[in-house]
């Protein structure tokens, strides 16, 4: 193990001493140094401003060596004691998840010495076995952490029964530290849970609070792969005393804090941004943005009062601290990173075109609205089956002149200039297909409203089913109710005596055909159940190779018509 584990430390000395016996007078004032991560997404490198693949001369962020120094450096100079946390989704996001499978994150997570490790939905993407394999069966014997999730029931896959735990007990100068995991009940939409089923988030923290404070827990930490809307709605329903959050991918910060200023206009509010819990006490909730960019560093105060600890909001202190390139990295982490990297490096260096401008893929703008990455990913897609179609690809019978792409298939921006395989696998990590399908315009229409269904609710997390367009031009009204928000849809479709493509608009009762990602389209992810019943075709090819392929073909220039498919 590279790091001291002062926490273990304490624990040792708790067992060693008189068992926290009840005639010992108690503490009247406990201090507590949280540092906490959410939604890495496999960035054990360093990465662009974006996430993406760190360009010569540019500036680069995070990185597993970096953050191993910066807590490294806060263990090292607290006089209290610190716990590490991360809020789930280690797994999925670049190369190297597509390389190990999940494999690395373990590794990464035992070498930097975090105390728990909540499960998040992409943990599962290639399914419940991939991550007993490559997840939980690369954690090596001596450097174990927990795993939690109290949410999720395994009764129907037995493989994964006694590889995780509800919660966490820790004992620290003592007092009983209680830790809650948790996972967003949306889960199985939008990963691949075999028969696991997620229970209701509440309720679950609810029960296990009032269990573990009949155990005497003096202190209860939720830590959850929920969305920070989520968080904050729980808050006041649940016995928590401090919240670590991750799944919404949200930036919390002060104006104080060092920031970069491209990040500046994401924030979702102060660190910490402050709810009452149940009984009416301040209860902090941390999130720390995304692919491990920034660290978060929450100093906790806790005084004794009529027999319980109760935070002090006024002693609170935090930030999420950037990982830039004045943070040095720990040389002996770096080593092994570089170590795993060689197969990593084998599978994406191969170049593959160039971008003539910066291809926006980020959340908060291909989540919220039209953006450059969708437009060029679903005009591709379109040219890709048409070509199909016109060389009489069984893959293709129908003629299609529309795209709908999810936006939670976009995971990161592509800056302009030369583009290799690594840089694309990045922005596009998942495995599958697209296929064409074929539904009535009512059908289609609903999808449609699908997309925007939690647009106005969901402002803080952004969930992944707001929809990119190819041949669409939509009106919201988001004054609506969901489902009633489209007041103008126009498609495009061939004039069948000029043979010319012209939008007109849509009708419920003629056929339509679009091509979308397997994920959407068989699979019903993200909420789109109703396109089950589409009648679909295979285009026979993985999902990147299209994209790719379209790269090799044309130089990307997204700075192309403005087309007004989304007006708000």
């Amino acid at each position: 193990m590279v790091f001291e584990r002062k926490v273990l430390l304490l624990l040792l000395a708790a067992v060693l001493g008189d068992d926290n016996d009840s005639s010992e007078a108690r503490a009247e004032t406990f201090k507590l140094t949280i540092v906490h991560t959410n939604d890495v997404h496999a960035h054990f490198v360093e990465s662009d401003a974006y996430g993406n693949a760190c360009k010569e001369g540019g500036p680069c962020y995070g990185g597993a060596a970096r953050r191993a120094t910066l807590i490294n450096e806060i263990r090292a100079n607290r006089q209290n004691p610190v716990l590490l946390l991360d809020a789930g989704d280690q797994s999925q996001g670049t190369p190297w998840y597509n390389t190990y499978k999940g494999a690395a994150a373990a590794n990464f997570i035992s070498v930097l010495g975090y105390d728990a490790f909540i499960i998040g939905n992409h943990e599962f993407d290639r399914g419940v076995e991939n991550f007993i394999e490559h997840f939980i069966g690369n954690i090596s014997s001596g450097n174990e952490f927990p795993i939690l999730s109290a949410n999720i029931d395994a009764k129907n896959e037995p493989s994964l029964i006694g590889k995780f735990d509800k919660t966490l007990t820790i004992d620290i100068e003592g007092l009983k530290i209680g830790v809650i995991g948790y996972t967003t009940e949306e889960t199985p939409e939008i990963s691949d849970t075999g028969n696991l089923i997620f229970n209701n988030v509440v309720k679950t923290v609810q029960e296990e609070s009032t269990r573990l404070r009949s155990e005497n827990a003096d202190i209860l930490i939720g830590v959850g792969h929920y969305g920070l809307s989520e968080d904050k709605a729980m808050a006041s329903q649940v016995d928590l005393d401090v919240i670590i959050g991750g799944h919404s991918h949200s930036l919390l910060y002060s104006d104080q804090l060092d920031i970069d200023p491209i990040d500046a206009e994401k924030s979702k509010g102060p660190y910490p941004t402050w709810e009452k819990n149940v009984y009416g006490n301040d209860l902090p909730i941390c999130h720390a943005f995304e692919y491990g960019k920034y660290l978060g560093i929450v100093d906790l105060e806790f005084h004794l009062i009529d027999g319980k600890y109760v935070l002090q909001k006024d002693l609170v202190q935090g930030a999420p601290r950037i990982l830039d390139q004045k943070i040095e990295k720990n040389k002996v982490v770096l080593a092994e990173i570089e170590e795993w990297k060689v197969a990593v490096d084998r599978l994406t260096e191969e170049p593959i075109g160039y971008a003539m401008t910066f291809l926006d893929g980020d959340r908060t703008s291909c989540r919220r609205r039209e953006c450059t990455m969708g437009n060029w990913a679903a005009d591709a897609v379109v040219h890709h089956q048409n070509r199909l179609y016109s060389s009489g690809s069984d893959a293709a019978p129908t003629a299609c002149h529309i795209a709908m792409l999810g936006s939670g298939g976009i995971r990161a921006s592509i800056s302009a200039g030369k583009i290799n395989y690594g840089q694309m696998l990045t922005v596009f990590p998942f495995d599958g297909f697209f296929d064409s399908i074929v539904v009535n315009g009512s059908i289609f229409r609903q999808t449609v409203e699908t997309g925007v269904r939690r647009y106005v609710d969901s402002i803080d997390s952004n969930p992944g089913e707001f929809l990119q367009f190819s041949g669409v031009k939509v009106v919201y009204d988001m004054e609506k109710e969901s489902f009633s928000r489209v007041s103008d849809l126009k498609v495009r479709t061939r004039n069948e005596t000029t043979g010319e493509l012209v939008y007109t608009d849509l009708e419920d009762e003629k056929e339509y055909c679009f091509v979308s990602s397997d994920f959407l389209a068989v699979k019903g992810g993200d909420g789109y159940d109703l396109l089950r019943n589409g009648s679909t075709n295979c285009l026979s090819r993985q999902t990147l190779k299209v994209l790719w392929k379209s790269f090799k073909k044309r130089p990307c220039n997204s700075a192309h018509k403005k087309t007004p498919w989304h007006r708000y």
